[in-house]
């Protein structure tokens, strides 16, 4: 059975040159796993591209046209931005179809 994870590719304290590169480990290691990245789509592509990789069944890219700055508070920013909208769309989701949900899903290289 297939398991998609979407990943905050543009997180922590180096962003896409870290998860890119660790993304691309787990799916070698997990064939039964699939991948979305979550961020800005440019800089995700050329971070694919840096790696030799490219999207493809097992990996795909969900554009976030905003992300949360490590000075803002999340609770705000969950209440003020786009982002919300994910959040709920999420919880929707878990309520309507029996799926594991995780909110946020977070990659620790």
């Amino acid at each position: 059975m297939a398991h998609t994870i979407a990943l905050d590719a543009m997180g922590g304290d180096f962003g896409p040159s870290v998860v890119i590169p660790a993304a691309l480990q787990v799916l070698k290691e997990m064939p039964h796993l699939k991948l979305i990245l979550v961020g800005d789509r440019d800089r995700l592509v050329d971070c694919l591209r840096e790696n030799s990789a490219d999207v493809g069944s097992r990996l795909q890219i969900q554009h976030a046209s905003q992300q949360v700055e490590m000075d803002e508070s999340p609770s705000q920013a969950l209440r003020s931005k786009k982002t919300r909208q994910c959040v709920s769309q999420s919880i929707k989701l878990k309520k309507a179809k029996p799926r594991r949900v995780s909110v946020p899903v977070i990659l620790v290289p």
